[in-house]
């Protein structure tokens, strides 16, 4: 038995995830937890008026 490899597989599905944590974590203002939440907030929202914003497009498209 390897002493504690990981699988080509598992790698190949950490990287991404990794490399989008690393920027955060290196980031000092995201090491509190407050601000992370916040900052997880902020992007839920940023995606609900993204999609929003689609979606009345879309509608007045069809209206017209």
């Amino acid at each position: 038995m390897r002493a504690n490899k990981p699988s080509l597989s598992t790698l190949k599905y950490l990287m991404p995830v990794i490399a989008m944590a690393t920027p955060i974590a290196r980031h000092k203002k995201f090491n509190t937890g407050l601000k992370k939440k916040n900052f997880m907030d902020g992007r839920n929202n940023a995606m609900k008026i993204h999609i929003k914003t689609r979606l009345d497009s879309i509608t007045s498209a069809l209206n017209e």
